[in-house]
């Protein structure tokens, strides 16, 4: 992405066309070299579209649709711009065009689906780690960000972004019929404490999977976190911080203050869970702990 910044300025210097043709891509010149300013002919009005140069890359930041009124004059929802003025003026499918758009439509692309898969299957699920980044036939080429014209690359984006929205909503589904499955049981083994563990995500189906699991089989649920690495253990306890306060998450709590091992692991569990319990309110200069209601 910085060739693409280093490309834009050089083009800045050295080009300076006044805009004659209505199928042009144009540029309007700007004063701060880290934002680029487009207007893309659509038919009988513009799309207008802002990007800015932030972390290696340009994003897009603003958009807008530019009607003709009087004469040469766009106006949008808050925009108004004159076609007579100074443009610099590129092919629709140039490469410079062709990368600047597509590659910020990959990276939003990016972000939706990780912000949707953050939110039903949590945020670091290996299965859909290894398919998105490794396994994914769908996804654009490197070399599309240059050589698809935007429409063209915008439909295979989409056809990547779906499969990808269907896969997260698949692995959610195997999650709820483990929950389901969990529920259903009367008891559950060490072994199947273990492996879930292993796929355990930072999601709300898994939140209310584990509270049962300590529920079914509170012993070994203390075994097996006795047994985890520090680091394993902080980092599974930290997902137990935000759990909802229900019924279940005083049962699980009753289960692990009446379980007959003593350990300093159950009292770390025990502390855990009744944090979810209690809000925190920080507006104030101190700290006030109130129950929250069921």
């Amino acid at each position: 992405m910085k060739q693409l910044h280093l490309l834009f300025l050089g083009l800045i210097l050295s080009i300076c066309v006044y805009a004659q043709s209505g199928n042009k891509v144009k540029i309007i010149p700007t004063h701060i070299s880290s934002k680029i300013k487009l207007l893309i002919p659509e038919g009988d009005h513009y799309i207008y579209e802002s990007y800015f140069y932030l972390k290696g890359g340009y994003g897009l930041v603003n958009s807008d649709t530019l009607l003709f009124k009087k004469g040469n004059t766009l106006k949008g929802r808050k925009l108004t711009l004159d076609l007579n003025q100074t443009y610099f003026e590129y092919e629709p499918c140039d490469t410079f065009i062709n990368y600047l758009r597509n590659s910020s439509l990959y990276e939003r692309t990016i972000s939706a689906f990780e912000d949707t898969a953050r939110s039903l299957i949590g945020y670091d699920n290996e299965d859909f780690n290894t398919q998105k980044y490794i396994n994914d036939k769908n996804k654009p080429l490197f070399e599309d960000e240059k050589l698809k014209c935007f429409p063209e690359y915008k439909r295979l984006n989409e056809v990547w972004f779906n499969y990808q929205l269907h896969y997260i909503h698949h692995i959610k589904e195997l999650k709820e019929q483990r929950y389901l499955e969990i529920i259903k049981s009367d008891t559950v083994s060490k072994g199947y404490i273990t492996n879930f563990l292993n796929d355990f995500d930072n999601c709300d189906i898994d939140k209310k999977a584990i509270i049962e699991l300590i529920i079914k089989n509170t012993n070994d649920f203390i075994k097996i976190c006795q047994e985890l690495s520090g680091n394993d253990f902080f980092e599974m306890n930290l997902r137990l911080c935000d759990l909802p306060n229900d019924s279940a998450l005083r049962k699980a709590i009753f289960s692990l203050k009446n379980s007959t091992l003593i350990s300093h692991t159950k009292k770390k569990l025990i502390k855990t869970l009744k944090k979810n319990q209690f809000i925190q309110i920080r507006f104030l200069p101190f700290d006030i702990k109130i129950p929250r209601s069921v």
